[in-house]
C-alpha cells in the first residue's frame, strides 16, 4: 500500500470517528487545530474533508454531469431515481418527474410530471394536494418556488399558482416569452424579488431575458440577448451575461433609473459562472468566488478541480469522492478558513 493511501485511510478514519462524537463546527475546529500543530498531509486531508462535508448536501463516489438533473434546490440522480435536496435529505419520487422545486423555508416539495403539480410537505413526505395545470397536448416548461409563490412556465407565459385559493393566474395575458430560435426544445429560469420577475428562455448559450413588474403588469425589458440562462437580483439591479465572442461581460440593469452598466468584462464564457449569489471568475486557470454583497473575492481550493457548475451548487472532486457543495455554504466556509489559516486555500 502506498504511503499516500495509508495517510488517506488514516484521515478518513479520523474524520469518521471524530464525526460520531462532535458537531460539524467542533469537527472543523478540531481539524484547524490539528493542521496548525502539524501541517502534515494527513492534517491537510482531514481539514479539507471537514470543509467539504460542511459545505455539501450530497456526496457520491462517481459522477457524470448527464446522470444528474438539476432542479430548484435539489438534484435528481438518474441511476438511483432519487432526489437529493439541499437540506441534505433525499426523496424517492414515484414514477418519472419532469420538474421539481424545493423550499426549505416553506417545508415544501413540488413535483411535476409536466401536466400536474404534486405538493408534498417534506416532514412526512405526504402529498397534501395535486392539481392539473396543463392540458394533455402541451406540458409546462419550468417550475419554481419563489418568496412563497409557485411559478411555472406554460405555453410561453408565466403562471402563478395560488395555493390558498387553489387556482392558477396567468400573469401577463397579452405577452409571450420565446427563445431566440425556432426550436421547441428550450430551458427556462424564473427569478423574483418583490414585484419584479425575471425570466430567461433559450438553450446552449443563446437566451432571451425579459423583466416584468407583476404588480403593474408592465414589461420593463423584453428579449434581451444573453449567453446564459442564469441571472441575479441584487441591490435593486438584475445581473446577467451578455456580449459577443471574445467580448463577454456581466451587465446590470438598474430597476430604479433604467440604466445599464458593466460589472466585469472577460474573453471566454468558460471563465465566468454564476452559482447561488456568487460569481466564479477564472484567472490563470484558477477559480475565485466573488460575493457582490461584500465585494469580497476568495480563492477556491487550488488542488481540487471543479467538476460542474449549477445554479445553486458546484461539484468538487477530492480524492475519490464528489461533493455537491451548496454555494452559500461553501463561500461561508472558505471565508472562515481564510481567516483561521490564511493561505491554506492556495497551498
Amino acid at each position: 500500500m502506498k504511503k499516500t493511501d495509508k495517510i488517506l485511510i488514516a484521515a478518513v478514519l479520523l474524520l469518521l470517528s471524530s464525526g460520531c462524537r462532535k458537531s460539524p463546527e467542533e469537527l472543523y475546529q478540531n481539524a484547524v487545530e490539528k493542521y496548525k500543530s502539524s501541517k502534515d498531509l494527513e492534517a491537510k486531508i482531514f481539514l479539507t474533508q471537514s470543509l467539504l462535508q460542511n459545505s455539501s448536501f450530497h456526496t457520491t463516489s462517481k459522477f457524470a454531469r448527464q446522470d444528474f438533473i438539476e432542479y430548484q434546490n435539489c438534484v435528481y440522480s438518474i441511476d438511483e431515481k432519487k432526489l437529493y435536496l439541499e437540506n441534505s435529505s433525499s426523496f424517492a419520487p414515484e414514477g418519472e418527474i419532469a420538474f421539481a422545486a424545493f423550499s426549505q423555508s416553506e417545508n415544501l416539495l413540488v413535483l411535476s410530471d409536466g401536466f400536474s403539480l404534486d405538493f408534498k410537505t417534506f416532514d412526512d413526505q405526504k402529498t397534501i394536494n395535486s392539481v392539473k395545470v396543463a392540458d394533455d397536448e402541451v406540458s409546462i416548461d419550468g417550475l419554481s418556488i419563489l418568496e412563497k409563490n409557485i411559478f411555472y412556465f406554460y405555453k410561453r407565459n408565466i403562471f402563478k399558482y395560488d395555493f390558498m385559493e387553489g387556482k392558477s393566474i396567468k400573469l401577463f395575458a397579452d405577452e409571450t416569452f420565446s427563445p431566440p430560435f425556432s426550436k421547441n426544445i428550450f430551458i427556462t429560469n424564473i427569478i423574483q424579488i418583490g414585484a419584479y420577475i425575471g425570466v430567461t428562455v433559450g438553450n446552449a448559450g443563446s437566451y432571451n431575458l425579459s423583466l416584468m413588474n407583476s404588480a403593474t403588469g408592465k414589461i420593463i425589458r423584453k428579449n434581451v440577448k444573453t449567453a446564459s440562462g442564469q441571472m441575479k437580483f441584487y441591490n435593486n439591479q438584475i445581473f446577467y451575461i451578455t456580449g459577443a465572442t471574445g467580448k463577454w461581460k456581466i451587465e446590470s440593469y438598474n430597476l430604479s433609473d433604467g440604466n445599464t452598466s458593466t460589472l466585469i468584462e472577460f474573453k471566454q464564457l468558460k471563465d465566468i459562472r454564476f452559482s447561488g449569489d456568487y460569481i466564479f471568475i477564472c484567472e490563470d486557470d484558477y477559480y475565485y468566488i466573488f460575493d457582490m454583497t461584500q465585494n469580497l473575492k476568495l480563492p477556491v481550493f487550488r488542488d481540487i478541480p471543479i467538476e460542474d457548475f449549477r445554479s445553486t451548487y458546484i461539484v468538487l472532486k477530492y480524492m475519490d469522492s464528489y461533493y455537491f457543495c451548496n454555494t452559500d455554504a461553501l463561500f461561508s466556509n472558505l471565508a472562515k478558513i481564510q481567516i483561521d489559516i490564511p493561505g491554506f486555500l492556495k497551498e
